[in-house]
């Protein structure tokens, strides 16, 4: 029986205790009267009882008619800009409150909130215009501020009722989410004071808490006693020099009179010296210093501890000669206009530097010594060192470079590699910066550009994807990019097709920038180094629109269309060996543009050859697959077609192929080929690459024709003219070498009509044994030189008509070159070179006093001279000393 009776027992416990539990009732006005009293506004259609969860969140405004007490201890929640309205008498009852941003307490006039044991607590931007605020019993209020700080709430009267004192109640403000800075927040600002309260009588609240107050760990509650107002004094740890004696380590000198303590936000400001303590700052502090104001260490070492120390603009850090800041696992950031001249700067641990440039840049901070001290595991170097470079203000028209810090010298730790963990701030700046480390001049300078340069950074390697470029926005309008890391570039044009006008692309480090759509080039330039590539995929156009392209050699193009379009310029740049063949698989050439339609008269093509060492021949430029303009090379003959630093080569010229759709350039000298079929020199078509020999050239004529001088003037300044297989150059005119070069081979020659001549004029002309010179006039004029290459047998002597003198030149203006070493001396030791009819040659013929210079090659030697009764031009070998070998 006793079992089932405590069964029973239990059962109607229960039973009890279900029937009074609590309920969630949530305010809905279905009746639209707007009164807390009316059942059918709440869920459920049943006003709120005891211990009941409340909550008010649709925007009402409530009418609180309970005229009197809330039932009692309520969970009341008011959220959604809603509203409690008092219009009589209402008593808390032990309610708990929270009023979230946006939402109310309020009254009419004359309605009193008897806050009787409640409790409640604010969120920022809740709002309190009650007319009566009166504290009864035990009380709490609870203030959350937002990041910048608390919207102060405005009843109208502050009293103490039923015997309560300010003792009966706790304040607590929470700064959780507070980011503003120091100063004073009003959290409740009253009306009128009916209690007549003071700060002094506040002081002695049951509570007056600040919690997680982070950096401002001074912060206090306060009553104001002239505005009757409840005040947050957000505050650091404040400088404020009470002591007199300007040293850290007087706690007089602190706001509170309390020093400074581990993990402490600590403001200097106003001026003030500061002498550091000869030791450990505390622990993990943070110093801000300002207001011109200086933190010096005159003692020994002031050691940051794993402090943070900010300087601010016009404020300094310093220390006396031979003492130091000891930077052990500090932060030291410094805004443009700082000042740092500590003596012994010491890098230790792992240390992080930040730079704030201002619009203009940067003020050099100045510390005299880099030092490298070890915290007990290593020494430090770079690696150890972390800066952080704000640039987001900077104007890059000051200039691209800027010393940050300047040394007077540095430790040998910091000759090594330079390599620290650099972060650049960029905020909305186009901007990108590299830190650099001058071992020789101990300045760590900062270089800045405001150009894209590509590094992949946002991952899927899109052209349009901000974060893949260095400044963490897109290329614009006439800006130079780099593309150089390896990286495959993919412009997707289907969001817009044409690139922002005249920018410059420099394409290397075998990198390739690929069109999945359409390409426009809108004025471009692109630069494509040996073993980067231009590419499409799907057939997408290359719209090369007012473009100018240049390619390296190794350089690879195999975009599917090639559409010349408006002005567009290309560039060959050969390599030593030659050219790689471009293949892209379609020739185009498209209209629309100003050159509507489209010609390939409106493109250059220019090839390079200044790197080019290889020999004579055909370089394929670019092999098309397909030739959809129908191009032929009559019609790419109306290009601007350019040859640069031809060299020896001055013959090149650029073609179109036919057979394979190509684009070549034939590799030449310029060499007489006679196809004018009229002999003449001055004939364009009598040349290879049907263009007249210039300046510099070196020329061949080779095939054993007769090639007629038919004008009285100079050949092209610095001209080599190579003559060989028979062949002739003729003058029917005056031929001036004018610093020319003529090198005549065996069996070609040296002819002239009767009365004319060849003025040989500041130039070089050599003969091979078996050339032959039967010029009629053969003018000596300034300094010439005259080479003579003796074959085994001997040399058949040219035999010109007449030896003339022009310009007053004399035998002290000739040099005389005579090569004797494939010569046999058994064919004799007295040799003709030349056989003149007639001289009029003035001065003395004597070698030994240099008139002329003779110089002779070969094993025996001898000597030059001349017979003026003959008029020839003797060679006579020396004889013999002694025995001779001949090895063979």
């Amino acid at each position: 029986m006793k079992k089932s009776l405590l069964f029973s027992v239990i059962v109607v416990v229960g039973m009890v205790v279900s029937v009074s539990q609590a309920a969630i009732r949530t305010w809905d006005n279905d009746s639209t009267n707007g009164k807390w009293q009316t059942d059918a506004n709440w869920s459920g259609d049943a006003k709120p009882v005891a211990s009941d969860t409340v909550t008010v969140s649709n925007g009402d405004t409530v009418d609180v008619d309970v005229s009197g007490n809330f039932p009692g201890s309520l969970d009341i929640t008011v959220s959604g800009n809603s509203t409690l309205a008092a219009s009589a008498v209402l008593r808390l009852n032990n309610a708990t409150m929270l009023v979230e941003s946006g939402s109310g307490l309020a009254s009419t006039a004359g309605a009193f909130w008897d806050l009787n044991n409640g409790d409640i607590t604010f969120d920022a931007g809740a709002t309190c215009t009650i007319e009566h605020w009166e504290q009864k019993g035990v009380n709490t209020f609870t203030f959350n501020l937002d990041a910048s700080g608390f919207t102060t709430l405005a009843p109208n009267w502050f009293r103490l009722g039923g015997g309560a004192t300010i003792a009966n109640a706790t304040y607590t403000v929470d700064m959780a989410n507070y980011t503003g800075g120091a100063g004073t927040i009003t959290l409740v600002d009253f009306g009128g004071d009916a209690a007549s309260m003071n700060n002094a009588t506040f002081q002695g609240a049951g509570g007056l808490n600040v919690i997680n107050k982070g950096a401002f760990s001074r912060s206090s509650l306060t009553w104001n006693d002239t505005t009757e107002a409840i005040e947050l004094n957000a505050a650091y740890v404040t400088w404020d020099g009470g002591a007199g004696d300007g040293l850290w380590t007087s706690a007089a000198n602190w706001s509170q009179d309390t020093a400074p303590a581990a993990g402490e936000t600590i403001s200097i400001s106003g001026g003030v010296t500061v002498t550091g303590p000869n030791g450990n700052l505390p622990s993990g502090c943070t110093v801000n210093l300002s207001g011109n104001s200086t933190l010096t260490s005159t003692i020994g070492a002031t050691r940051l501890n794993g402090a943070t120390i900010n300087v601010a603009s016009g404020s300094t850090l310093t220390s006396a000669v031979n003492k130091w800041f000891d930077l052990n696992a500090g932060t030291v950031t410094f805004e443009d206009g700082a000042v740092n001249t500590v003596h012994y700067w010491e890098h230790k641990g792992y240390n992080t530097f930040g730079f704030t440039l201002s619009a203009t840049g940067f003020t050099t901070l100045t510390p005299a010594v880099l030092r490298s001290g070890s915290n007990g595991s290593f020494a430090a170097t770079w690696e150890h060192a972390t800066f952080n470079i704000d640039v987001s203000n900077y104007d890059i028209a000051n200039g691209e470079t800027i010393t940050l810090m300047d040394f007077g010298s540095h430790a040998a730790n910091f000759n090594g590699t330079f390599n620290p963990t650099v972060n650049i701030t960029r905020g909305a700046a186009r901007l990108d910066a590299t830190l650099s480390f001058d071992t020789g001049t101990s300045k760590l300078i900062l270089t800045l550009t405001d150009e894209p340069i590509w590094d992949g950074g946002g991952g899927d390697g899109l052209w349009k994807t901000a974060a893949n470029w260095n400044i963490e926005a897109l290329p614009i309008a006439g800006e130079t990019v780099t593309i150089s890391n390896g990286d495959t570039v993919s412009w997707d044009g289907s969001s817009g097709q044409t690139l922002p006008g005249g920018l410059t692309v420099n394409l290397s480090g075998n990198s390739t920038l690929t069109a999945s759509s359409i390409i426009r080039l809108n004025n471009a330039t692109i630069n494509v180094a040996s073993g980067s590539t231009l590419t499409s995929t799907g057939g997408a156009f290359w719209d090369l629109d007012d473009a100018d392209l240049t390619f390296e050699d190794g350089a690879a193009c195999t975009i599917d269309e090639w559409e010349n379009k408006d002005v567009n310029t290309f560039t060959f740049t050969l390599g030593a060996t030659g050219f790689a063949p471009l293949a892209p698989t379609s020739f185009l050439i498209g209209g629309g543009g100003t050159h509507n339609p489209g010609n390939i008269a409106n493109a250059t093509y220019t090839v390079d050859m200044a790197g080019y060492t290889g020999g004579s021949g055909t370089v394929t430029l670019v092999d098309y697959v397909n030739d959809w303009a129908a191009m032929d090379n009559t019609s790419f003959q109306t290009a601007t077609l350019n040859v640069l630093n031809r060299g020896d080569f001055s013959g090149s010229n650029l073609s179109w192929d036919d057979a394979t759709e190509s684009i070549r350039l034939n590799v030449m000298y310029p060499t007489w080929d006679g196809e004018a079929g009229d002999g003449l020199w001055s004939t364009a078509l009598n040349w290879s690459g049907d263009v007249l020999p210039v300046a510099g050239d070196t020329v061949y004529i080779t095939n054993g024709d007769t090639v007629e001088w038919d004008t009285a003037g100079n050949l092209p300044a610095g001209l080599t003219v190579n003559i060989d297989g028979n062949s002739t150059l003729h003058s029917s005119w005056v031929l001036r070498l004018a610093g020319s070069t003529i090198n005549v081979a065996s069996g070609s020659a040296l002819t002239s009509d009767v009365n004319d001549w060849f003025d040989i004029g500041g130039g070089s002309v050599s003969f091979e044994d078996g050339a032959v010179n039967t010029v009629h006039f053969w003018e000596h004029k300034g300094a010439n030189t005259f080479d003579f290459t003796l074959s085994d047998t001997g040399f058949t002597a040219l035999t010109p008509n007449t030896l003339r003198s022009g310009g007053g030149a004399t035998w002290s203006d000739a040099t005389y070159n005579i090569d004797i070493s494939a010569y046999d001396r058994d064919n004799g030791r007295t040799i003709v070179l030349m056989d003149f009819n007639a001289s009029f040659m003035g001065g003395t013929f004597d070698p030994s006093a240099n008139s002329p210079t003779v110089n002779i090659t070969g094993l025996e030697g001898g000597s030059l001279s001349w017979d003026s009764v003959n008029y020839d031009l003797v060679l006579t070998l020396n004889g013999l000393r002694g025995t001779v070998f001949r090895f063979k």
